[in-house]
């Protein structure tokens, strides 16, 4: 009953056209914009206008209550309009507002809240347009019959009609229906003033006083999202005038396993550029890690974060070669008894690098012709951006220009104790991680060094950065007892090696697209070892093992290099090993031969034997955990 006596005040009462029409584009472009993505300091905007100028209240609220229902039917065309005006002729506008002072804050970044502006703003002026000339019509309507009908002046003199048109609409105006049809107004509330600069200010003093804790919030979300599971922090305290921010309590749970922590430290430091602030760019330049630990336990359990979840590859087969690199064959089963869990652990890093490349836009700009096929062009990215986050959640970050939206120059950490408090401890140092790191020359790097020199690390995306270039890696490990490796063999009762250390080292390089895959020589070096091969033993001092190591990254190709490690057999002096090598693989062409000749039913002539042997010739076909009897 009171939403109609509203309405009817609207239409018959005092309310003026201007003030309709105001209420509904307001009310229209409210209910268009998606409020909890990219859209929220619009909206708030609105809602200020709406206190400001003189529209009606209660119209722009049931204007915006219906047109929220109609957004989310609307979506993929608010969407579409989004990328006409973002990725159309209007880019350079577009660019300058997600650029520009004050404006980046108003969500000129998402194709929705873009798409719905338009769409709330043209809906909004049609049935503003409508509603207004219908107000003023039955209002004209009604004067006419006040001025021209003694009978309908009468009925409105009466009691009882005057109490029923209050109950009803308010009342008769001041003046009778002729004057309200002909009503004007100021275009703003004195009164809308006053609350909306209040209100202004109330909500920018609990910025300032909240900030902490709406970042710790924001802050903890996303990483949650990043992580895959729960990811806590117990304070965040930002003090603005001295560009500097403290973080308490950190903890990043390891989504395989919810009761435990993957890291945890008990304060980071940064130094904030606060300057940038007005165009939304979060730059922070120094962060130091005090208190950090590895694998520690969850005081309570870990919850997963299913919207954190990867979109399949399109294409789940490792790649033929690698910026020109041919990959082996095999896979780490063949070599490793542990290989299940070597490829989980390979999974995890698989999906952060999945992300990295999942928010990473084509690098061929909008309106320039796409690439021929493949996940590179625009159109494909947004669809796999729809996909993963939704119409929403879907940003124009290659509008971005001259510095990223966040950017942390450099993250240090030291001392970091794992579950051993005797173990040694490792630092790491992260540069240049950004949000867009296509606007950073120095690509985003990882480094990892232990106390004890027995591990280092790196990683470099120089693909993704602006200078370009190759995702490399590199990893170094020393004195690693042999035991460790024998024990994850396949064949770890008649390992080929036993006694003694391990040096190894890698350096290869990566891919992000289509899949994460990679290529490189893993180097190893067997140090004072047993090495057996069939019923032939020797103690070598010193041997070089070189692998060739290829393929997606989460299942790997695995292949011994043969020929180099007789050549290094016999220099190392072994000899009769060397020579057992080449026999047994040999023995494994031959078999092969035998195989072959079998199913086919046709004879190989000797030479032709003769020489696949000589070409195989160094061949140690199931070394190191490998089929042996491959046919």
């Amino acid at each position: 009953m009171i939403m109609i006596r509203n309405l009817l005040k609207t239409l018959i009462g005092s309310v003026t056209p201007f003030q309709v029409l105001l209420a509904c584009v307001l009310g229209s472009l409210l209910g268009f914009l998606p409020i909890a993505e990219g859209g929220t300091i619009a909206a708030l905007v609105m809602l200020l206008l709406l206190l400001v100028l003189d529209a009606n209240l209660f119209l722009a609220g049931i204007v915006a209550a219906g047109m929220k229902l109609v957004s989310i039917v609307a979506a993929p065309l608010a969407f579409e309009l989004g990328r006409l005006f973002i990725d159309g002729p209007t880019r350079p506008i577009a660019a300058a507002l997600v650029n520009g002072p004050v404006t980046a804050w108003l969500g000129f970044d998402s194709y929705l809240a873009v798409g719905g502006l338009i769409l709330g703003l043209v809906t909004g002026v049609v049935l503003g347009l409508v509603v207004s000339k219908t107000v003023l019509k039955l209002r004209r309507l009604l004067g006419g019959l006040e001025e021209g009908s003694d009978a309908f002046r009468a009925l409105m003199q009466r009691r009882s009609i005057r109490w029923a048109a209050w109950v009803l609409f308010g009342g008769v105006p001041k003046g009778g229906f002729a004057s309200s049809a002909t009503r004007r107004g100021i275009p703003f509330r004195i009164t809308g003033v006053v609350v909306s600069g209040l209100l202004l200010a109330a909500v920018l003093s609990g910025v300032w006083m909240l900030s902490g804790d709406v970042a710790r919030g924001l802050l903890a979300r996303e990483m949650t999202r990043l992580n895959g599971s729960t990811v806590d922090i117990d304070d965040l305290d930002i003090h603005w005038f001295g560009g500097r921010a403290e973080l308490t309590g950190l903890q990043i749970s390891d989504a395989g396993d919810l009761d435990r922590n993957l890291f945890e430290a008990t304060r980071l430091a940064a130094d904030l550029d606060v300057e940038s602030l007005l165009r939304r760019r979060f730059a922070i330049d120094d962060v130091i890690v005090s208190g950090a630990r590895l694998e520690t336990d969850r005081r309570r359990p870990a919850l997963r974060d299913v919207t954190s979840d990867v979109a399949p590859s399109e294409d789940e087969r490792s790649p033929g070669e690698i910026d020109g690199l041919p990959l082996p064959e095999g896979n780490l089963e063949d070599h490793l008894r542990t290989a299940r869990e070597w490829k989980s652990r390979l999974e995890r890093i698989r999906d952060v690098l999945q992300k990295v490349a999942d928010r990473t836009p084509p690098p061929a700009p909008p309106g320039t012709g796409s690439p021929a096929s493949g996940r590179d062009t625009l159109e494909a990215w947004l669809r796999e951006q729809v996909d993963l986050h939704g119409y929403a959640g879907v940003r124009a970050t290659h509008l971005i220009e001259d510095a990223p939206t966040v950017l942390v120059r450099r993250i240090l950490a030291s001392d970091i104790r794992g579950r051993d408090d005797d173990a040694p401890t490792h630092d790491i140092l992260v540069t240049s991680i950004s949000t867009e790191p296509r606007l950073i020359e120095s690509p985003p790097t990882l480094e990892i060094r232990s106390s004890d020199e027995s591990l280092s690390a790196g990683v470099e995306l120089g693909g993704i950065s602006s200078v370009g270039g190759q995702n490399r890696f590199e990893i170094e490990l020393r004195d690693l007892p042999a035991g460790r490796i024998v024990e994850q063999l396949v064949d770890s009762a008649n390992p080929p090696f036993s006694g003694g250390s391990i040096d190894a080292s890698m350096i290869g390089i990566f891919t992000l697209r289509p899949t994460i895959s990679l290529a490189g020589p893993l180097e190893v070096v067997l140090r004072n070892c047993t090495i057996r091969i069939a019923n032939e033993s020797a103690m070598i001092e010193e041997l070089p093992v070189r692998f060739d190591v290829g393929g997606r990254l989460d299942d790997p190709a695995v292949a011994l290099d043969e020929p180099a490690f007789a050549a290094a057999l016999e220099k190392a002096g072994a000899t009769a090993l060397a020579a057992r090598a080449r026999n047994e693989a040999q023995s494994q062409v031959d078999r092969g031969l035998q195989n072959l000749e079998n199913k086919t039913g046709i004879e190989i002539p000797e030479d032709v034997r003769k020489g696949i042997g000589e070409v195989i010739g160094g061949g140690l076909d199931g070394l190191f955990g490998g089929n042996r009897d491959k046919e």
